[in-house]
């Protein structure tokens, strides 16, 4: 067991060294780019932020390896360098007992600055308390300016923002729907807050009810429908491949 968490993190060594070899620690400062915005959300669903005894801020944010690519990307976008991209492999214990292993990659660093910044901006994750999940403060407030501008979110600056950070969030805790075609057309987003999932309904002014995804796991659903699909994925064409039409 600690064979395999040493080789899982042959990192462990310098790993206090990496706030200080990050290009862009203050790149969250201000939500003020659809880039920003869309990782954001993405952290939101997906990424994982510790304080550390040091008073530094562990960020790390652990994917499927067929997404590995995003990975890269997010160390672009923060300036850190692509090495400290780790692959491990998971079990998983399935409902019928059964084990599976899951082939995970992870990009994890300390940075102080920025996970300041991401906790300003309404950084939350998966193991947040429920009163915690939330749509960011900042984003509803670039909402609401954007609804005065411009209804449909595509022109404004501010609406495209907002677009991409739920777009950020559907890329780390979203399903994509297919047409009889077999091809992509909308989606869904999955929370075991029920409480997101209504903020989103609500400041998004998404039409769709809220669902139970698995009554047994306490995951809900909301369909984000074909019109903000579509709009989220013309704003910003860097996101999750995968999900994307086509």
């Amino acid at each position: 067991m600690i064979e395999n968490y040493i080789s899982n993190n042959s990192d462990l060594p310098e790993y206090s060294h990496h706030q200080y070899s990050i290009k862009y620690p203050h790149i969250f400062d201000k939500i003020d780019t659809v880039e920003k915005a869309y990782w954001l959300g993405f952290f939101c669903a997906d990424a994982s932020l510790f304080v550390r005894p040091t008073n530094k801020y562990e960020i790390c944010l652990e994917i499927s390896s067929k997404d590995k690519a995003e990975l890269y990307k997010l160390a672009k976008f923060v300036g850190i360098d692509e090495k400290r991209i780790k692959d491990r492999v998971r079990l998983v214990k399935l409902k019928e007992g059964k084990i599976s292993l899951s082939k995970m990659s992870k990009l994890r660093f300390l940075c102080l600055p920025m996970g300041e910044a991401l906790i300003k901006n309404g950084k939350f994750g998966s193991g947040s308390e429920d009163g915690k999940k939330r749509v960011p403060n900042i984003i509803k407030k670039l909402l609401r300016i954007a609804f005065k501008k411009d209804h449909t979110l595509t022109e404004s600056q501010e609406g495209k923002i907002s677009l991409t950070w739920l777009l950020g969030y559907f890329d780390g805790d979203g399903t994509v729907y297919y047409d009889r075609k077999g091809l992509k057309f909308s989606g869904e987003i999955i929370s075991s807050s029920k409480a997101l999932l209504e903020d989103m309904k609500d400041v998004y002014k998404i039409e769709n009810i809220i669902g139970f995804k698995d009554k047994n796991q306490g995951t809900y659903r909301l369909a984000i429908g074909p019109d903000i699909y579509k709009k989220m994925m013309s704003i910003y064409p860097k996101s999750l491949q995968r999900k994307r039409p086509g």
